[in-house]
């Protein structure tokens, strides 16, 4: 399996639009891997997580042919992670024809935004799946992929991570969500999931008085740095991750507040791998 992280910032991207400050300046000036766009995962050639504005500069930046998509999973409806106007430019005028339909995957909450176009979308042949309920798994092309519970804004975008199987090889993509719900450890614990890679929110990374406790009771919705690295040790404790497992964080924010070889060097400590735009991880 192969997963490349398209875009690895949160919502204002990193440097931010419109911050002036010295940390997105100094971003600015360096480049590289200190440039995050919004969050979006490739798997393979043809399965996206998430679509987001920044998508077609993906394309770009990547030389990715999008006509090869054939699944989008949503994790949840926060405009970072779903623009659903980017759709309709597949059936702009002049364009060549698009064999393969698009099918997006998303709870009630997380596909709602699309309801009202249903019928202009399946015209240009995007589908949208409600996925009624986590932890039922369901085949998509070769691919066995769970929705697991998230913690982020649960009561209006219907948030979910996602498990993703093909060929022996496991990935879970961990992001938006503060420290993992119990009913999504228990799942991989009873269910025996060894995870081959799992990515984890650490929008909040230099945070470290965010941790699985929140703050003054509030999660957040995200992770910091320590959020994290209690959420691995738990995945180890229930045996899901081993020394094998690649741990990559990802859609850090502007509040990071450092640039990345900065990020990795505290990273480092607690055995996980920044993750920036581009990067490929082979399992």
């Amino acid at each position: 399996m192969r997963i490349q992280f398209l875009g690895t910032g949160a919502s204002e991207g990193f440097p931010g639009l419109y911050c002036n400050c010295q940390l997105c300046q100094k971003c600015r000036e360096l480049g590289g891997k200190n440039l995050r766009s919004r969050q979006q995962t490739l798997i393979d050639e043809g399965m996206l997580i998430d679509f987001p504005a920044d998508t077609l500069m993906h394309s770009y930046n990547y030389n990715l042919n999008f006509s090869k998509i054939h699944t989008c999973l949503v994790t949840h409806s926060h405009e970072d992670h779903l623009a659903p106007s980017e759709f309709f430019n597949r059936g702009g005028v002049g364009l060549n024809t698009i064999e393969k339909a698009l099918t997006l995957y998303g709870s009630d909450k997380s596909t709602a935004v699309l309801k009202s176009q249903e019928k202009r979308l399946e015209k240009i042949g995007i589908f949208s799946v409600l996925i009624e309920e986590p932890f039922k798994p369901f085949e998509v092309r070769g691919y066995k992929v769970t929705p697991l519970k998230a913690d982020h804004a649960n009561a209006y975008c219907g948030p979910f991570l996602y498990l993703v199987e093909k060929d022996g090889k496991t990935y879970l993509h961990g992001t938006d969500t503060a420290y993992f719900p119990e009913e999504t450890f228990d799942y991989l614990k009873e269910n025996g999931i060894h995870l081959d890679a799992v990515s984890l929110d650490c929008t909040f990374f230099t945070w470290d008085h965010l941790s699985k406790t929140g703050v003054d009771g509030c999660s957040y919705g995200h992770m910091s740095l320590f959020c994290c690295s209690q959420v691995k040790e738990r995945l180890e404790e229930i045996g899901a991750i081993d020394e094998s497992s690649k741990v990559v964080l990802i859609h850090m924010a502007h509040g990071a507040g450092m640039l990345h070889d900065e990020m990795q060097a505290r990273a480092d400590q607690y055995g996980m791998i920044v993750g920036y735009d581009g990067m490929v991880l082979e399992i």
